[in-house]
This record gives structure tokens, C-alpha cells and sequence, in this order.
């Protein structure tokens, strides 16, 4: 008798055929991970989620219609706790913030490797918030940005 390992439930939304086929693809292959839906767009995507209930959602957060923030925050309203992996060609801190706030659990950049969406998407499972580290650094730097920041500038006098 073999214990089977967890299958982790996953709807990826994104606006892109190709890279929603490329994605699913790139999940299929990984052991213990199941693409259970697919959306296109943020519409289709609440209602995937909510007919489907899935572990994970993998999202873009620039969809045609509702937008993917909106999508993400009517997804947390209808059920708290969700687990939301935010994939975004943006790799602006403030995108990424708004993310976080609208309720994503973590914040991958298209440009990452398969492995680190792949690890990320095992961490958001787990209940963890997962950031790329460059983008969580970045992140870190900005919040600390002020005149008493340890980042500032400063002038002796003289």
C-alpha cells in the first residue's frame, strides 16, 4: 500500500491562451499539483472559482472586464483565507502592493522560472505568503523609504 501525496486543486486565470496553455501545461507535468479550470477573464474566473472551490488560483491581474484586483477582492469577499498566487508581467512594487491588499497571497513575475511558480504556488498551498525574493526586497526598501529611513541620505554638518 503507498500513501499518496496531496494533490494541490489549481484555477489559473489569465487572459492569454497561450501563456494559460503554457502554464497548465507546465502544472500538469508537476507531481501533486492537478489544473482542476481555466478562465479567461475575471468573470469567468470568479465563476470557475466559485462553481469549483479550488486550493490555489494562479491570476494575472490585467484581464479583460472585471480586473484581476477586482476579481481577487470579490473572490476574498466570498471566501476569506483564500489562496491566491498573483502572476503579473508587472514587476512594479505597486503592483504587487495592490495585489497583496486586494488579498493575493504571494507575487510571482512571468519572467520567474517554472521552478520558483512551481515552489510558490507549494507555499501559498502550505497557507504561506510567497514573494520573489528581488521583488520582496524591493518591496522592503520602498516601505522604508522617509527621512528616518536607514536608506536616506545623510548630510554631516558643516
Amino acid at each position: 500500500m503507498t500513501i499518496e501525496e496531496p494533490t494541490t486543486r489549481v484555477l489559473v486565470i489569465d487572459d492569454h491562451a497561450v501563456v494559460r496553455a503554457g502554464l497548465c501545461a507546465l502544472l500538469d507535468l508537476e507531481g501533486g499539483i492537478d489544473v482542476v479550470a481555466e478562465a479567461g477573464d475575471g468573470e469567468a474566473g470568479f465563476r470557475a472559482y466559485v462553481d469549483i472551490t479550488p486550493d490555489v488560483v494562479v491570476m494575472d491581474l490585467r484581464l479583460p472586464g472585471i480586473s484581476g484586483l477586482e476579481t481577487i477582492r470579490r473572490i476574498v469577499a466570498r471566501t476569506s483565507g483564500v489562496k491566491i498566487l498573483a502572476f503579473s508581467i508587472h514587476e512594479d512594487t505597486a503592483f504587487v502592493t495592490q495585489a497583496l491588499q486586494a488579498g493575493a497571497r504571494g507575487y510571482v513575475a512571468k519572467s520567474a522560472a517554472s521552478k520558483v511558480v512551481i515552489y510558490a504556488i507549494g507555499q501559498i498551498a502550505l497557507g504561506n505568503i510567497y514573494l520573489e525574493p528581488d521583488v520582496a526586497q524591493r518591496l522592503a526598501v520602498e516601505k522604508t523609504k522617509g527621512p528616518n529611513s536607514p536608506f536616506a541620505i545623510r548630510h554631516s554638518p558643516g
